[in-house]
């Protein structure tokens, strides 16, 4: 499984019944304060692109790329700048990013994914890679500034599975990049915390006892057409309203009941986490000029050799302010 997009929870509302079920389990693991379910938390960053690097297991040559390394058809694997420009020289910025990145990542023997946060010039101080900012106390002076977040394993492209790993430890290059803690930490057992999600999980419960059947989509594109409703919703700042989902979409509106409470139950978990301190104790992340913790958390949950990653961000706050970010209005 390749880190190229990682769910909601409440989005595995039209997975089906059982992965509702799975994605619970994950959710209450999470309240656990020993882990004793095998939970790995680590911070998303907001960064833009992400940046896929390392040595080749086919070749031994370090690249860099992006998520493109892993097409199923062309695989735009960058060796060299000469690559770069075949692949990217009508894509400017992102040229440059890459062509800095192959100049001063380090050459580590695995393959890594991060998010880019910018260039250090020993003058700025805050970088806006997408839509949070992250402010620093002192101007970076390192030439790259990336938050890795994932290795991979595998013998081929295709085959290779993605660790999210917030221990991630790599050499600087000599200073030349500055790769930011990724750690999460869980940071109380507050009783309010634990009693509001066991009423909520409760809740949960119950309703799925009463729902008999969920929807089935025929085609990908039918399901992702009821995503996109629901994020027109968070974009314009509206209420997720069940009965006006349902009627919408044709779908019982206890479907749609459902989905609030695990999003609701979501946040509940959010609440354990602190990481505006855990990354760097000298960065610090705004959103429309508003102080934040960071975009979200991300768990690897592993159970009988499965894993299972998701992410947790408030959407009506970060996403509603991503989907209207003039960058992506397009593609919204």
């Amino acid at each position: 499984m390749k880190n190229i997009h990682i769910m909601h929870p409440e989005d595995f509302t039209f997975e089906g019944k059982d992965a509702v079920q799975n994605v619970l389990e994950i959710l209450k693991s999470c309240m656990d304060h020993d882990n004793k379910f095998e939970n790995h938390y680590s911070i998303k960053y907001d960064g833009a692109p992400a940046i896929v690097f390392g040595t080749d297991v086919n070749n031994g040559r370090f690249f860099v790329g992006t998520k493109s390394v892993f097409n199923k058809g062309i695989k735009k694997i960058c060796y060299t700048n000469a690559c770069i420009d075949y692949y990217y020289s009508d894509k400017p910025q992102l040229h440059q990013i890459l062509t800095q990145c192959l100049k001063y990542l380090p050459r580590v023997s695995g393959i890594y994914q991060g998010d880019f946060i910018g260039f250090g010039d020993r003058q700025t101080t805050e970088f806006t890679p997408n839509t949070i900012t992250y402010m620093f106390d002192n101007p970076p002076f390192q030439n790259i500034i990336m938050a890795v977040h994932t290795s991979y394993v595998g013998d081929t492209f295709d085959e290779m599975i993605a660790l999210p790993d917030s221990g991630i430890m790599l050499p600087t290059n000599e200073g030349k990049v500055l790769f930011l803690n990724t750690i999460a930490d869980q940071i109380t057992d507050d009783r309010i915390f634990q009693n509001a999600f066991a009423y909520t999980y409760t809740a949960i419960i119950d309703t799925l006892e009463i729902i008999y059947e969920f929807p089935t989509f025929k085609t990908k594109a039918a399901k992702a057409k009821v995503l996109k409703l629901i994020n027109s919703y968070i974009r314009d700042g509206r209420v997720l309203n069940a009965e006006d989902l349902a009627k919408e979409t044709n779908i019982d509106f206890r479907i749609f009941e459902l989905y609030v409470m695990i999003t609701q139950l979501k946040e509940i978990v959010m609440n354990r986490f602190k990481c505006a301190e855990g990354y760097n104790t000298n960065v610090w992340a705004y959103l429309s000029n508003k102080e934040i913790e960071c975009e979200g958390i991300v768990v690897s949950h592993i159970n009988n050799w499965n894993r299972t990653v998701i992410k947790l961000v408030k959407r009506f706050d970060f996403s509603r302010a991503n989907f209207n970010n003039p960058k992506f209005a397009e593609a919204n």
